[in-house]
């Protein structure tokens, strides 16, 4: 299913809570009238509830969709929650459950304890909303209601079964978010909550990975995906610290599985479950699957060759001891890395997100279309954090004027005689006054006849309104080429 426009600007450290406790009794507008707005504190936290039928592969799926309002103030993302409406339940309805959740999250969020996505809540008792299910994760959200408004600062929860709860504390988040992405048939992160499924998985059967026979290490900010025969191992610097720390706890000989996110540049994902006897991915909507997503990166250093290969829902990498020395000091001095394979399997590259920084796929873009014609889009990265950005402009609008980027060069270089190959970086910096500027990165260099064209045509876009700041991004492309490129650097 095709994602919102909040995919486009939308990491596995758990925590636990106790069962909320009963709130006082909430104000509410007249049940029929959705979205129903629920006073949860007063002036400080209110939630509205919509009714909505989720798009799916087997038909209209209806569902309550529960959102926050009043998190943010605390630098908590607010929260989507969408509950699937069993047959027979009155829209009116609605569980109440999720907004005294939500309440717990503002008092959470008060005392500094925020949460992200790949991070879990766990809940003691019988259950939260169904017997049995005992936990929530948090994504990003895929979807959103109509009248709905995409914003950067949004967090899906998703329920989870006891197992669930324990695969994510053992596994991570990655291997249950694509398991339940896999049943819902909707990548790469489920979208609605079924209190009557079944568990995606049984702990007693995930006792064959081979996660549970090596050291694990988690922490935030670590993603990972392979491409053009390349693993790319993608650390947030200031996981740096932390990630070093464990991985130097490993006694010689051993090995070590890095458990990380969902990389957002991914155009699919490993997923897997004991038994299964072939790799599978789950893609989106026309996807290539050029850009696999993995829930580990497995080290195993000391031994003759280097090379990786994918393995359960992850990836293993064989590692010489040099090249395992390499690696750990270039995590020490935050310097990228790159450990070529033998050959016949995968190499590796270890590369730095910039904190406040993010990349984004055109995968993750309202029509997730892959490359076509002259010009290949790459990927797309916010040069701001993505808070600052959200205040700046409209999401909506920025995803419009990106696109309007993106034809502008498609239409450009497919006017022009096919030449060699090369990779093109657009700059842009939106300033205020609906104003933009624009600085072009290319490798190798092209004719400067042709860069100067695409220049030209650039500057005479009409800029969109911003506020409070400049607004900068930058898009690469692989033009004339259909070979998978290496992301450009980023100044």
């Amino acid at each position: 299913m095709p994602p919102t426009l909040v995919g486009i600007f939308v990491a596995l450290a758990g925590w636990r809570a106790a069962q909320p406790e009963a709130l006082p009794a909430r104000t509410a507008e007249p049940a029929a009238k959705f979205p129903v707005r629920v006073e949860l504190v007063k002036g400080e936290l209110e939630a509205h509830v919509y009714l909505a039928e989720v798009p799916s592969q087997s038909g209209p799926v209806p569902c309550w969709v529960y959102v926050s309002q009043g998190l943010w103030v605390h630098k908590q993302k607010e929260l989507v929650f969408a509950l699937r409406r069993d047959p027979g339940e009155k829209p009116e309805s609605f569980p109440h459950a999720p907004l005294d959740f939500f309440s717990t999250v503002l008092q959470l969020a008060k005392q500094g304890r925020l949460v992200e996505a790949g991070d879990y809540i766990g809940f003691g008792g019988t259950g939260f909303l169904a017997r049995g299910f005992n936990g929530l994760a948090y994504a990003a959200p895929q979807w959103l209601p109509e009248g709905m408004k995409p914003a950067p600062n949004l967090l899906a929860a998703i329920l989870l079964t006891q197992d669930e709860v324990e695969a994510v504390k053992e596994f991570g988040c990655t291997r249950v978010m694509t398991l339940l992405a896999r049943s819902q048939r909707w990548f790469p992160a489920p979208v609605w909550s079924d209190r009557r499924r079944s568990s995606v998985l049984s702990m007693n059967e995930m006792q064959q990975s081979i996660l549970l026979k090596v050291m694990r290490v988690r922490t935030s900010g670590v993603r990972l995906h392979s491409e053009a025969n390349r693993i790319r191992l993608r650390v947030e610097s200031q996981a740096a610290v932390r990630l070093l720390e464990l991985l130097e706890q490993l006694p010689e000989g051993g090995a070590a599985a890095v458990l990380t996110q969902i990389d957002p540049i991914a155009n699919a994902a490993f997923d897997w479950e004991p038994g299964q006897r072939q790799i599978e991915a789950i893609t989106g909507p026309g996807s290539a699957a050029s850009r696999i997503a993995g829930s580990f990166l497995l080290f195993l250093p000391g031994l003759e060759t280097n090379g990786g290969e994918a393995l359960e829902d992850g990836y293993a990498m064989r590692l010489t001891q040099p090249a395992w020395k390499k690696i750990r000091e270039a995590l020490r001095a935050k310097a990228p890395v790159t450990i070529d394979g033998d050959g016949k399997n995968l190499g590796l590259t270890l590369e730095w997100i910039e904190q406040g920084w993010e990349t984004y796929a055109p995968a993750a873009g309202a029509a997730q279309r892959e490359p076509t014609g002259p010009l290949e889009t790459k990927q797309i990265t916010l040069l701001a954090p993505q808070e600052e950005i959200g205040e700046r402009i409209q999401v909506k609008d920025l995803a419009a004027f990106v696109r309007s980027v993106e034809t502008t060069m498609r239409e450009y270089f497919g006017s022009l005689p096919r030449g060699p190959a090369f990779e093109l970086a657009v700059q842009c910096t939106i300033l205020p006054g609906r104003k933009a500027e624009y600085k072009i990165l290319t490798r190798p260099q092209p004719e400067r006849e042709i860069l100067a064209g695409a220049h030209a045509l650039l500057i005479k876009l009409p800029a969109p309104e911003i506020k409070g700041g400049r607004v900068p991004f930058q898009i690469e492309f692989a033009v004339w080429a259909g070979g998978a490129a290496q992301p450009l650097p980023v100044p």
